[in-house]
C-alpha cells in the first residue's frame, strides 16, 4: 500500500491533476526477493493511481452524470455497488446500497435533486494494489438545493476497480450530519461562513 499526495487543492485549483511518480527502493537480490514482480506491481500501482484520479477529475470538473458513468464497470455491470454510509432517516441516499448501472443512475440522479457542488478538490490518495482499491480525501462546498443552506465537507472515497481498472464499487463516507441539518434548514451560518475555517 502507497500513499501519495499530489493534487494539492488549494494552490493549483480543483482542476489540477499532478500523478506523481514514486522511485521504489532499490533492493538487493537473493533467493527470497521477488525482485521481477516489483515492476509490474508499480505499474498496477500507478494505473490505479491514474483511474483514480480521472473519477475524482470528473467530480472536481463537474463533468455531466454520462462522463461519469462511463468510469463504473461495463464487464461486471451486475456488481456495481454505490453506497454513502449514514443513517437512512437523515437523507434519501444515505444507507442504502445502489446495484448495477441502474442504481449508479438512480443514486446520482438523487444528488442532483438534493444536492449542489463546488470548489471541490482531492488529495492523499492511498493505493491498495492487492485489494485493487484506492482511497482518497476530498472536501468541497455542498448546498442542499431546496433551503439553500450551505455547508463545508471533507468526505472519503474509497474505489473498488476491475481489471480493467473500471470502477466495481464506490463508497461514500461525508457529514451526514450536516447534510440533515442543511434539509432541516438548521445550520447555524456562524459555523459555515466561506473563509472561516482559515482563521487563526
Amino acid at each position: 500500500m502507497y500513499l501519495v499526495s499530489d493534487i494539492p487543492p488549494k494552490d493549483h485549483g480543483a482542476n489540477y491533476v499532478n500523478i506523481q511518480k514514486l522511485e521504489l527502493p532499490k533492493i538487493k537480490s537473493n533467493p527470497t526477493t521477488p525482485t521481477k514482480a516489483m515492476p509490474q506491481r508499480s505499474q498496477n500501482r500507478t494505473a490505479l493511481l491514474q483511474s483514480a484520479a480521472s473519477f475524482c477529475l470528473a467530480f472536481a470538473t463537474q463533468a455531466p452524470p454520462s462522463e461519469i458513468f462511463t468510469h463504473f464497470s461495463t464487464q461486471f455491470q451486475d456488481e456495481i455497488i454505490v453506497i454513502e454510509h449514514g443513517l437512512k432517516r437523515l437523507a434519501p441516499f444515505l444507507g442504502r446500497e445502489f446495484r448495477g448501472m441502474d442504481g449508479v443512475k438512480q443514486y446520482f440522479a438523487l444528488i442532483s435533486k438534493y444536492l449542489t457542488y463546488e470548489d471541490m478538490s482531492f488529495e492523499n490518495y492511498v493505493v491498495d494494489t492487492v485489494e485493487n482499491k484506492v482511497s482518497v480525501r476530498g472536501e468541497a462546498w455542498f448546498t442542499w438545493t431546496s433551503t439553500c443552506q450551505s455547508w463545508k465537507e471533507i468526505f472519503t472515497y474509497v474505489l473498488a476497480f476491475d481489471p480493467d481498472l473500471k470502477v466495481v464499487k464506490y463508497e461514500i463516507w461525508g457529514d451526514s450530519g450536516a447534510a440533515y441539518l442543511a434539509s432541516q434548514e438548521k445550520l447555524v451560518r456562524a459555523d459555515f461562513e466561506r473563509g472561516e475555517d482559515e482563521v487563526d
